[in-house]
């Protein structure tokens, strides 16, 4: 692609020189592009850049800034243009066994999207996290079983220094809320004389107003926590609260529960629908999925479980009368087939059938 620039002279010897010195200097950004790139160190771009123009005023702009925090300690003294593939592959190894492989994963894309916009910007020519592979994570599937959630309710009553917990988990048991959609709710959001509550599209994760049926023990906890301001679940103050995740742990190991994290709640409340006989379509309505596939791969296994316990109680209800049919049927079969003698040498075309009716009837 060519470009036309004025040298700002008629000259054309002038011209002819001015081209030369642009081509020679193409061609040294292309064989040395690290001296033609701004010296910016890695902190400085996150503080005076990343953050005020790309994450400030998104949802997920406390946990931006929080993993940002935790990568300036690692990388912010160096220069962006410094920080290499290997670099980065030496932080992922000194992360393994710290914390687990799902937040070194998100470290890693928040260091990517950090250095996306850097080159997006012209700060940076190369993003050095793209070669680095992420750790494969496993889909999480634990749910809580009845027993369960009856201990983690009553250990979340014991927990003195958060006496909201209890609240917040049989709301999330009741509704099936994400962790963010729970913190942000506010009392707006109710609509009591239709039983809705309304999530917003500005706390939604995929940006779009819903509106989920509330049942009555979404509504019981909801009537009895008092009203200290705009929120649902605040502190004496009114404040929001950022995070529960102290508290909900203490209450799990308090419940004698092994391997239970916040966003279980979520996935109990999707299985407890499906074992109910919720239609998959109405799950996928009031969990938000994207799309029925997600359900699906969630959820699908329970309905089929589901359905052979259904028709487990079908045969039970249908044993006595099909006892007598079925005895009646076979007993009129095998008379048939003693009546039929096939010719010598050639065997009867169900040779198996004779076997089933003296299994049926013995």
């Amino acid at each position: 692609m060519r470009k036309r620039e004025s040298t700002g002279s008629s000259s054309h010897s002038f011209a002819k020189e001015y081209l030369t010195n642009k081509l020679d200097e193409v061609a040294h950004r292309k064989k040395l592009p690290e001296r033609y790139v701004p010296k910016i160190k890695f902190s400085d771009f996150v503080d005076n850049d990343y953050i005020p123009i790309h994450a400030k005023g998104s949802k997920y702009e406390a946990n931006i800034k929080g993993i940002c925090n935790k990568l300036k300690k690692y990388f912010g003294d160096k220069f962006l243009h410094e920080i290499n593939s290997r670099m980065v592959e030496i932080y992922k190894k000194e992360r393994m066994g710290k914390v687990a492989e799902n937040t070194i994963n998100n470290e890693l894309n928040t260091l990517s999207g950090i250095f996306t916009k850097a080159i997006e910007w012209n700060k940076a020519l190369i993003n050095p996290v793209h070669k680095v592979k992420r750790f494969r994570m496993k889909e999480r599937k634990r749910t809580l079983e009845k027993w369960e959630q009856k201990a983690l309710i009553i250990a979340c009553d014991k927990e003195k220094k958060a006496p909201y917990l209890q609240a917040m988990v049989i709301f999330d048991l009741t509704t099936g809320r994400r962790k963010g959609e729970l913190l942000t709710l506010k009392w707006s959001d109710i609509d009591y004389e239709n039983n809705l509550l309304h999530v917003r599209a500005e706390i939604a994760k995929y940006n779009k107003d819903r509106y989920i049926d509330l049942g009555i023990h979404a509504l019981t906890v909801l009537r009895s926590l008092p009203k200290r301001g705009d929120y649902v679940f605040c502190d004496s103050k009114g404040s929001p609260f950022k995070n529960f995740r102290r508290s909900f742990q203490s209450a799990v190991i308090r419940a004698g529960l092994k391997d239970v994290v916040i966003h279980d709640l979520r996935h109990t409340f999707g299985a407890n629908c499906v074992m109910a006989g919720i239609s998959l379509p109405t799950v996928q309505k009031w969990m938000d999925h994207a799309s029925i596939e997600t359900t699906i791969r969630h959820y699908g296994h329970l309905v089929k479980s589901f359905l052979k316990e259904e028709v487990k109680k079908l045969e039970g209800r249908m044993d006595t009368c099909m006892d007598t049919w079925l005895k009646d049927f076979t007993e009129e079969a095998c008379k048939s087939l003693k009546n039929m003698v096939p010719p010598a040498g050639i065997e009867p075309a169900t040779p198996g059938l004779g076997n089933l009716c003296s299994i049926l009837l013995s």
